[in-house]
């Protein structure tokens, strides 16, 4: 696979790939942490992001987990964005050890833009709210 990628790209190509996924990264996890609404895990590794809405007035994972359920539940019926679901243990955003299932963004697509992470992030916001005015 590695070779393959060099023989398309070039060493050259690949670095500007990587530089390219890596600026993306960093504007996503910019975005992020520039939201009340939302909360970050862990700094990059690479273009993975750990991240989650932060329900309105609680700090709880339980709320937290049922929030991004929703999120992540509502975004796969309707097809636009896509995250992943991932676990992991909290290194102490909400509670130190809890286990959470977070959303997680692998910027990887060569067409995404810094606008369409503000647009699905957008959304990430507008959907945690809709959960907020249910429960």
């Amino acid at each position: 696979m590695l070779w393959a990628m060099v023989k398309a790209h070039g060493r050259d190509g690949l670095a500007a790939l990587l530089d390219r996924r890596l600026e993306l990264t960093r504007c996503f996890t910019d975005l992020v942490d520039a939201s009340p609404h939302l909360v970050r895990f862990h700094e990059p590794d690479l273009t993975a992001v750990a991240f989650g809405y932060l329900p309105r007035g609680r700090r709880d994972p339980e709320a937290f987990d049922r929030a991004n359920e929703h999120v992540h539940r509502a975004r796969l019926e309707r097809g636009e964005w896509y995250f992943h679901r991932v676990g992991l243990r909290d290194p102490g955003v909400l509670r130190r050890g809890a286990r959470l299932q977070t959303l997680r963004c692998v910027g990887c697509n060569r067409r995404t833009t810094p606008a369409h992470l503000r647009a699905a992030l957008d959304e990430v916001i507008r959907l945690g709210r809709e959960f907020d005015d249910v429960t």
